[in-house]
């Protein structure tokens, strides 16, 4: 599981003071997570941060990018129109 952050986020800081190493300083306006697997550790003081958003901007998601890349250079090709 990774941590995403949406464009809900008003960058109060909460996340950033429950798990500092779980998120960075705000980027475009929003606070941005970490870009990796989370362990259980991180997991539990990610939930943190989630239950505390005033906003709920903050979710856990799954890395499915890989599975989607993989899958769409798999694909067969379609049979052309007659």
């Amino acid at each position: 599981m990774k941590l995403h952050v949406n464009e809900n986020c008003i960058c109060c800081g909460a996340c950033m003071s429950i798990a500092p190493d779980l998120f960075s300083d705000f980027s475009d306006g929003t606070s941005v997570p970490v870009d990796k697997e989370l362990n259980n550790e991180e997991m539990k003081l990610a939930q943190e941060a989630i239950d505390s958003c005033p906003v709920s901007a903050i979710s856990f998601t799954e890395n499915n990018a890989e599975n989607l890349s993989t899958s769409l250079d798999t694909e067969e090709e379609l049979p052309k129109a007659a």
